[in-house]
Order: structure tokens, then sequence, then C-alpha cells
């Protein structure tokens, strides 16, 4: 191997002091110095400081400018696509909790393709009110009989929304945030359980109490009528 092979595997390019490259002079390098903080600098517009490990000589390491450049606008792009990513307000898959999102999801079952609903931790409430933009049912739910009988219509409710609109549940007597849930109940007016409320685009719609056959199709009636 030449004595003055780099394994770029090890090496790292100091590239630092853009804006006072004017002030350098190439002339007054010493390849042969030793690798220190003040010498990983930029040496001119085409040439850096290449150090592989701390106390070798520093090597010349010339710069393809049309490549560095090409490299720096990917990286900007990337960076501004990653920092515009919204944060996501629904989390993991969870057996219960306080307020959660149902999901039908498609998954594999000893080799079988199969759908079903899941229940994903709510983490901010406020957030997926706010960017959601297909209608939100919220099913307040407080554990009694008549609350427990409407699960499997929020099931429903999510299987046949499922890309339509949003099924949120919440259960009252879960609360670890009594302040958070008591927010929801007043946003929607909520005074008994089981309770439907519909949002859109943070606004408010319509809610609905109790739970009948008559209450299960103003739900629906709700739901498809939330971006009218």
């Amino acid at each position: 191997m030449p004595k003055n092979h780099i394994n770029m595997h090890n090496c790292n390019i100091i590239i630092n002091n853009i804006n006072n490259i004017n002030n350098i002079n190439i002339n007054n390098h010493d390849p042969d110095a030793p690798c220190t903080t003040s010498n990983k600098k930029l040496l001119s517009w085409r040439t850096a400081c290449l150090c592989c490990n701390p106390g070798r000589p520093c090597s010349e390491l010339r710069v393809n400018p049309l490549r560095l450049l090409t490299s720096l606008l990917v990286f900007a792009l990337m960076f501004s696509v990653l920092g515009c990513k919204k944060a996501s307000p629904i989390g993991e898959i969870v057996f219960e909790a306080p307020i959660t999102a149902l999901m039908f999801e498609m998954g594999e079952d000893d080799g079988e393709v199969s759908g079903g609903v899941v229940y994903r931790r709510v983490n901010d409430i406020n957030l997926l009110l706010a960017q959601e933009d297909v209608p939100v049912l919220v099913a307040f739910l407080d554990g009694r009989a008549l609350s427990n009988a409407a699960i499997p219509f929020t099931e429903e409710l999510c299987d046949k929304f499922s890309t339509t609109a949003r099924i949120i549940r919440v259960n009252v007597q879960l609360s670890e945030n009594e302040k958070e849930i008591d927010n929801l109940i007043s946003l929607f007016g909520v005074t008994n359980y089981p309770c439907f409320a519909v949002a859109y685009k943070g606004q408010r719609k319509s809610s609905v109490s109790g739970y009948t056959a008559e209450t299960k199709a103003t739900v629906i009636e709700i739901i498809q009528n939330a971006t009218k």
C-alpha cells in the first residue's frame, strides 16, 4: 500500500470556517504537521485537511466543487423533507388506555393475510383533532352497561369508515389526565354516556347521547354529513 494512501473508511473530512476561506493561505499548510484542532479546516475552496487519526500527518484531499455542491443540495433537500413531516398524535397498540384510536389494519396470522380493528394510544387528542382532514368521531364511554354495549358499534364504525373517518374512544374511567378528559367533555358538551360527538377540521359538528337503534343511525348520519 503506498505510504500516503488514505483509508477512506477510517477517515473524516473536516471542513470548517467556510466563511473565512478567503483568509486561508494554502502555502502555509504543512502536510507533515500532526492532525490537530487548529489545522482541521478548509485549506482552500478545493482542498480540505483530511486526518485519519489524531497525531498522524494531515493529508490534502482535493474536492470536486460540483460533487460537493450536489451533496450539499441533496442534504438540504432531505433535511427539508424530514423537518416538515407532521408529528403523529397516534402511538403504539395498547389493550387499554384513556383515549384510543380505532384503526383497521392488515396483518398476517399463520401465513394468512387478514384485517381487523386494533386500538392505538392517542398521545395528543388536541393535535389529532387539528390535523385530521376527515371527520373524527369521539365516543365517550363510562364503563357502565350501556357504554359497554356500544363498544362493538364503535368497531363497526371503524370498519365502515376505515378510510373516510377517524374513530376515537374515550374511557372516562381510565383517565390518566383528568384535566385532558374534562376539557374534552367540556368541548363537546357531554352530559350523558355513552355520547357520540363528531368534529371536522378541529370544529365541533354535532353529538348524540344514548345507545339505541335510532342513536346508531343518527351517528352514521352525522359522520356522513360532517364535511357538508
